[in-house]
């Protein structure tokens, strides 16, 4: 299904006739047929709407700064849209990101949470941090200058696309120079500060070998979330796609209980 979010031509999905809605908010670097496997679980209950984020997938690319308040942004746009307002949000990875920015914000719009390898905490900044962020640029500094020397252009090209392959995520380096802009501001963007105004019942699901959001975030969340707990499930940072069924049992439970 298409429709126009914000001047973006949008692509979503509606699957199952439930009373409730559960919305879908995939990670970074891949589009919602990700979460195929959990949407056909849940449709046998919910109402689910899966969404395409921007520049992911079937949706367009935005123009311009477009870093985590704009993506929620919009995201909050495509639920008015579609009246979904007081819904549940499974979010894996960046979409969890999205959702922590929505429910500190936009309260009325969700209703539970379930994120399952959530980004959204950056580390604490160090003197070695720091200094090797520096030396980062210095050198891709140098190597930016050195492809306007004619005869060295073909050369630092290949020097500077190979320094950064090294040192930037595959997920940075899939990009075009204007939505690396955006990545690196998304990246940078720590959520910590909204915790605290969260107070929706929240299920955190991890793999208990995850390396891209580690599970020092798992906890740190869980102690700062003051409805949440945690719950570790086998595989990595995808472990709802690797173990669909231990991961949909968890949320059903969780998404089926009456608070008190």
């Amino acid at each position: 299904m298409e429709m126009t979010v914000q001047g973006l031509q949008t692509h979503y999905d509606i699957a199952g006739d439930g009373k409730e809605t559960v919305l879908l908010l995939h990670g970074w670097g891949v589009d919602s047929s990700a979460m195929d496997r959990v949407v056909a679980r849940l449709k046998r209950f919910y109402r689910v709407i899966t969404v395409d984020f921007p520049a992911h997938g079937q949706t367009q690319t935005p123009e311009g700064d477009f870093g985590v308040p704009e993506y929620a942004e919009w995201t909050r746009q495509f639920m008015l849209l579609n009246e979904i307002e007081g819904v549940h949000i499974v979010a894996h990875s960046f979409g969890g990101r999205v959702a922590l920015y929505l429910a500190a914000n936009h309260p009325r719009l969700i209703n539970k949470l379930v994120l399952t390898g959530s980004a959204g905490l950056t580390k604490e900044k160090t003197f070695k941090t720091g200094l090797k962020k520096l030396r980062y640029r210095v050198v891709r500094t140098f190597l930016q200058v050195l492809t306007y020397i004619p005869y060295l252009k073909p050369h630092a090209k290949k020097w500077l696309n190979n320094y950064r392959k090294r040192h930037n995520s595959k997920d940075y380096m899939a990009l075009d120079e204007g939505m690396r802009k955006n990545f690196q501001k998304i990246i940078s963007f720590d959520s910590r500060v909204f915790l605290p105004k969260i107070k929706h019942h929240t299920l955190l699901v991890w793999g208990e070998h995850d390396t891209e959001t580690p599970m020092w975030m798992a906890r740190e969340l869980n102690q700062n979330l003051i409805n949440s707990r945690l719950c570790v499930i086998p595989g990595d940072h995808f472990a709802y796609a690797q173990y669909p069924d231990p991961f949909c049992d968890l949320a059903l439970d969780f998404l089926e209980e009456t608070e008190q």
